[in-house]
């Protein structure tokens, strides 16, 4: 019983040590912030990202490095240390790339594809095997086309402008 009393006094000390001039906020809590009217979309460090910036619309990919009062750093290749920095002012128009959802979608896509021509080779010699064969990526198809499409034009719909009313500005905690 001891043993339950401390525990539970120890809960209830860390429980008031977490007061509002306690609390360490983290580097990654660092945001781009998207905002129009009362909504407000927010990027976090870490997410890939397609930005446009300056007057010319240049075009930039890449993962969303560090956040500061007026800039962002972006890192382009995630290979190499490649970094690029874009003042907030500048940026024109954001949008989140969802590449996790789609990592070797062409390669994953063409074997599909392979195996449904074996399949139809099979079965147009009238073998059993070509059943599963066939029916295998043909089911996978149409399940994982769609849902490329909608990673696809997910990317599309995310886009943040200013010429649809966005501003964006950042939160940065350092």
């Amino acid at each position: 019983m001891r043993v339950l009393g401390f525990m539970y006094f120890l809960i209830i000390a860390n429980y008031q040590s977490f007061s509002a001039t306690s609390i360490h906020i983290p580097r990654s809590q660092s945001t781009l912030i998207a905002t129009k009217n009362n909504k407000q979309h927010k990027y976090y460090i870490g997410t890939h990202l397609s930005i446009r910036y300056n007057e010319n619309s240049q075009k930039l990919s890449g993962q969303l490095y560090d956040v500061s009062n007026d800039s962002v750093i972006i890192k382009i290749n995630s290979k190499s240390a490649e970094f690029k920095s874009i003042a907030i002012n500048d940026i024109s128009s954001v949008s989140v790339l969802h590449k996790k959802g789609r990592k070797n979608w062409v390669v994953f896509t063409s074997l599909l594809f392979i195996l449904m021509i074996l399949g139809l080779v099979l079965y147009n010699k009238g073998l059993l095997i070509s059943v599963p064969v066939l029916v295998l990526p043909v089911v996978s198809l149409y399940t994982f086309l769609p849902f490329l499409c909608i990673n696809f034009m997910s990317d599309l719909f995310s886009k943040k402008s200013i010429h649809k009313g966005w501003a964006f500005k950042s939160r940065s905690f350092k």
